[in-house]
């Protein structure tokens, strides 16, 4: 079955069994706002067409930068154990080691979330964002950019810019730790592009990496294997991959 036909599937059992008072899920909100404004100017947006491009998004888009990341991260951690220590200490003194962490716990876990976004500026996974159209002519640094252009945002330039970032090649979780310890997220930092039209999956995607990123290193400490030799060397592509490498998973006790 390829992608078209699975996320066709999708939506036909949807229509199939499609109830307005009992909205199931994601695919059933969209089927009831297409019926809610039928006849109205959102409507030529509210579509099947764009209900398969959304699905497509949100399943494959995500499927692969979402791997992608976790490899980058474990790869980040291994390289750098102080940082993944630290890591396992905070999940540790949050969750303690007779449950795993929850969604409820990322607020008192700044380290780990800055961990996350640090290893998403560094890797890049995306490369550049999604195109935009300019709407009307304008002026950026002294360059005109008509009205109609296309513009692509160099989301790997931004991310490795030394007038942007001290030391940029440098795994620091610490930059994005405020004086009171807090979490402080850059905008800088674009993984999910930039703009009206940035990933729809964002908030979904972090949630899904802090549960896998603080599941995993609260069960388990990641090493090199001996002998092994870790690159930190990207491959570009549709997106900036990591080379493969082995890893030592560790039952943590």
């Amino acid at each position: 079955m390829n992608k078209k036909e699975f996320i066709g599937g999708i939506i036909s059992d949807h229509k199939k069994t499609f109830d307005p008072d009992n909205l199931r899920d994601y695919v059933d909100v969209y089927l009831n706002e297409i019926q809610r404004n039928q006849g109205s100017p959102k409507s030529s947006e509210l579509n099947d067409r764009n209900l398969d491009a959304t699905l497509v998004q949100l399943f494959v888009a995500g499927t692969e930068t979402t791997s992608t990341t976790l490899r980058w991260i474990l790869l980040y951690l291994i390289a750098n154990p102080d940082v993944q220590l630290r890591v396992q200490n905070e999940i540790d003194h949050v969750v303690g080691r007779n449950r795993l962490p929850r969604l409820s716990d990322r607020s008192q876990m700044p380290y780990t979330q800055a961990t996350i976004h640090e290893v998403q500026r560094i890797s890049s996974v995306p490369i550049i964002g999604v195109p935009h159209l300019a709407s009307r002519d304008t002026t950026v640094k002294g360059y005109t950019v008509p009205q109609g252009s296309i513009v692509v945002p160099n989301i790997f330039k931004v991310d490795h810019d030394p007038a942007v970032w001290n030391q940029p090649w440098e795994l620091m979780p610490e930059r994005f730790i405020d004086e009171n310890g807090n979490f402080c997220p850059s905008e800088n930092v674009m993984p999910f592009s930039v703009g009206r039209r940035s990933c729809i999956g964002e908030s979904l995607a972090k949630m899904k990496m802090f549960i896998f990123v603080s599941h995993l290193l609260h069960q388990f400490t990641f090493k090199k294997p001996k002998d092994e030799t870790l690159s930190l060397e990207g491959i570009m592509g549709a997106s900036y991959v990591p080379s493969d490498y082995k890893v030592q998973a560790i039952r943590r006790i």
